[in-house]
């Protein structure tokens, strides 16, 4: 038995034994002497109205009438003239028995009436602050594929129903379902519903699928303007035309907004591209001109045989430049190895010592202008990394610090191990970074203000591969610096280490 109509007996019920109750009460009080003998009847038919008003207001017209129609024959029986007899021998009790029926039918309908007025607000404002969740579900959601793949849910949740689905035509034909929640009815089959899915889609009207004596679908298209999205497929008690169609206007909201999103994002990542090929142009053009140019420039003074030259000299300028070159395609190579996704990580067991020493013979030609202070601690620790890629990563930040230090500077390498995390830092004495760029210092391809008043060369691509390298190995790098007292750049990863404890100092200075 449905709630309403539980609802409906218990008032019907409760009308007729209130009624009984309160008759029962003032025959009682007139039998036992408590009221005069003879009770004046609008006492009885103003309690008996209150009786009918409370029932009427409660539970509706029907228990109302029904109400009304006892207490007149309870008044009629029991009160007006000849007791106990249903009887009326003058004219003035059979105004007032009318008068009674009329007044307690016309207290009904006002009473029931207002009741129903009242429940139709608080459904009215009930789907209007679903509604309003809705819109803001749909308004805070920014990413494009989660906004469409869970507006069903959001509208099973919001609005309750055993079912529903969003469904969109592609451009082949077929009908995609973007989003559903809760299960359909048993004997309904994927191409009945599609089929009148595509019927409401064709007509652009509302239409209704029954699966079952309890169970009807509503099904609406979704439209933007005079565009068609596509359909909704809504199984609900009671839903009403003019609630689907708000619902359906929202979600056909959700889907253009979605859309919007998707194209903002594709315009802004074309952009992003097209910037970044700018960038990728500028630098990597300047950096390979320039190893070319003197490349080039060696091989004619070694062709030309009318002048002397120092061969030597020249077979090292081919040599660094060539390096050069190699370095630049190697860093080109390992950023989209970055940006794929594809750095593969393997571990194996070195000691730091290994690892700061692995970097300070690779920088040599970068670092022969500067003092190098490598600080380590009195126990050798071995840790389980990637050596190579540290390695790669240690020597970025070590040229980097090279670049921006003014000649005969320090620059500060430290390493250790704390709790299974081993912390590296490279400290130089340059110039600083300001504030606003700390957060853009590992972007691809960005290069500070700085490089400007050192000249600087480079293509932006050092930090951003020691970035990608440390996150690869699951840690964390950062910077810290102030304008005009140098940078320091650090980095921590947990690994797995063991130590040997070893006769030298906690401090090593080298001078290179």
């Amino acid at each position: 038995m449905r709630d309403s109509e539980r609802s409906s007996w218990i008032g019907y019920l409760s009308g007729v034994v209130g009624i009984l109750a309160l008759t029962l009460l003032l025959r009682g009080f007139l039998f036992y002497g408590e009221f005069p003998r003879e009770i004046n009847t609008t006492t009885v038919a103003i309690t008996y109205l209150l009786i009918v008003l409370i029932v009427s207001s409660k539970t509706g017209l029907g228990p109302g009438l029904v109400t009304s129609i006892v207490s007149g024959f309870c008044l009629s029986f029991f009160f007006l003239r000849p007791a106990y007899s249903l009887k009326i021998i003058d004219g003035e009790s059979w105004l007032a028995l009318f008068a009674f029926l009329a007044t307690a039918v016309i207290t009904g309908q006002f009473a029931s009436a207002a009741r129903t007025r009242a429940r139709e607000a608080e459904r009215r404002n009930e789907e209007v602050w679903n509604l309003y969740q809705l819109s803001q579900s749909i308004i805070l959601t920014v990413e494009p594929e989660r906004l469409v793949s869970s507006i069903a849910q959001e509208i099973h949740k919001i609005f309750g129903g055993s079912y529903c689905a969003v469904f969109r035509r592609e451009e082949n034909g077929r009908w995609n379902c973007l989003s559903e929640a809760g299960i359909p009815c048993d004997d309904v089959s994927a191409a009945l519903l599609l089929t009148a899915v595509e019927n409401v889609y064709q007509s652009g009207e509302s239409s209704s699928l029954t699966f079952s004596a309890q169970k009807v679908a509503t099904l609406q298209t979704l439209r933007h303007g005079s565009e068609s999205l596509g359909v909704i497929v809504f199984i609900a008690d009671n839903l009403k035309r003019e609630l689907m169609e708000a619902i359906a206007g929202r979600v056909a909201m959700g889907l253009e907004r979605a859309r919007a999103l998707q194209e903002a994002s594709r315009a802004e990542a074309l952009k992003q591209s097209d910037q970044l090929k700018s960038a990728v142009l500028a630098s990597v053009s300047h950096d390979l001109r320039t190893p070319l140019t003197s490349i080039r420039a060696s091989v004619d003074s070694l062709l030309n045989t009318e002048f002397a030259c120092d061969t030597d000299e020249l077979h090292q300028i081919i040599r660094e430049e060539t390096d050069r070159l190699s370095r630049l395609i190697e860093n080109l190579l390992e950023m989209a190895r970055i940006e794929a996704g594809q750095l593969r990580i393997s571990k194996q067991w070195v000691a730091i010592k290994e690892i700061c020493d692995n970097v300070l013979d690779r920088c040599a030609a970068e670092l022969r202008d500067h003092h190098i202070d490598v600080k380590r601690e009195a126990t050798l620790h071995s840790v389980n990394v990637d050596a190579r890629l540290l390695a790669e990563a240690l020597a970025h930040l070590v040229e980097n610090a090279a670049k921006y230090s003014p000649a005969d500077s320090k620059i500060e390498l430290t390493g250790r191990v704390e709790d299974n995390t081993l912390i590296m830092s490279i400290k130089d004495d340059g110039p600083g970074i300001k504030p606003e760029e700390l957060g853009h210092v590992f972007d691809k391809f960005y290069r500070g203000s700085q490089r400007q008043d050192h000249r600087v060369d480079g293509t932006g691509m050092g930090l951003a591969i020691a970035k990608g390298i440390v996150e690869a190995h699951g840690g964390r790098i950062w910077v810290q610096s102030e304008p005009g007292s140098g940078a320091t750049f650090i980095f921590s990863l947990p690994v797995e280490c063991r130590e040997e404890v070893v006769s030298k100092a906690a401090d090593a200075t080298v001078l290179v």
